[in-house]
């Protein structure tokens, strides 16, 4: 049975806005389910693993200075966090690809990008908050849910969002800042800046690059997240009304379109994913 009530994972925005169908079969199956429909099951990719590693060795460090004020702990225990909370995440599976062939390179890259954040980002900036759960009444029936990674300054700053992300490729997280920022401001902590810390998953044969840090304007990250948490409140509740998938526009020219990431593919649930 579900629940009445629909949590909206600021993560979620990006992925929505590339293709609603595949965002919302995979965050909401019980949807389809219930309209006589099957989405397929699919394991965690190995990107998305590594990250959730990386996140939890760099949080690690994080929290140990939000409380000393200067130290983040040893590498060893960092890394081991990060270890750890990657075996959690594949115990069950995962697709591995052509940068991450396997357990002994996914392990060796999360060890190196760990590395890299304790040496380049967490040595230069105040943490205030780690990991931060917070929980906002959006619309009658969802609630928006975040983990906001750090809120944290550099120098004299005024206290602002740092996210990490990892993976082969950067790309636009706009929208799901701009759902930190309105959760954020909840609580009594709107952001002075956004900025995100990249940190390439590059192969093994390559040396570990340079974190890229890119600052992201607040005004449109939180306009942009509006119109999204709008479109999904509207399109979930058109759904619950007729049963049709329809309702959410897919987009086969995605490149997530494909067996390998989205559990609509190859089924009644999506007519217009690409043909092999």
């Amino acid at each position: 049975m579900r629940s009445d009530t629909f949590i909206i994972s600021p993560s979620s925005g990006p992925s929505y806005n590339d293709c609603a169908l595949r965002t919302i079969t995979r965050r909401y199956p019980f949807l389809l389910r219930e309209a006589g429909y099957e989405p397929r099951k699919l394991e965690p990719s190995i990107g998305a693993a590594i990250g959730s590693g990386v996140h939890k060795g760099a949080e690690h460090g994080l929290i140990i200075k939000a409380k000393t004020g200067f130290e983040i702990g040893t590498d060893d225990d960092a890394v081991e966090a990060a270890m750890s909370e990657f075996d959690l995440r594949v115990e069950e599976g995962v697709i591995w690809d052509d940068t991450s062939p396997n357990r002994d390179a996914a392990q060796k890259q999360i060890r190196q990008m760990t590395m890299m954040y304790r040496k380049r980002i967490a040595p230069k900036i105040k943490p205030v908050l780690v990991e931060e759960r917070i929980e906002l009444d959006y619309a009658p029936g969802f609630v928006l849910s975040g983990q906001i990674d750090t809120l944290a300054s550099v120098g004299n700053e005024k206290p602002g969002l740092r996210d990490i992300k990892t993976g082969v490729v950067a790309r636009a997280n706009g929208v799901q800042y701009g759902n930190y920022w309105a959760l954020g401001n909840s609580i009594g902590f709107p952001f002075a800046s956004i900025i995100e810390d990249y940190l390439p998953r590059v192969p093994l044969s390559k040396p570990q690059a340079e974190p890229i840090s890119k600052v992201y304007d607040i005004k449109a990250c939180v306009k942009a997240a509006e119109a999204t948490n709008n479109r999904l409140v509207r399109d979930v509740n058109t759904f619950l009304q007729t049963g049709d998938p329809n309702t959410f526009v897919a987009n086969p020219m995605s490149m997530m379109c494909g067996d390998k990431y989205c559990p609509a593919f190859g089924t009644d649930i999506c007519k217009l994913h690409k043909k092999d």
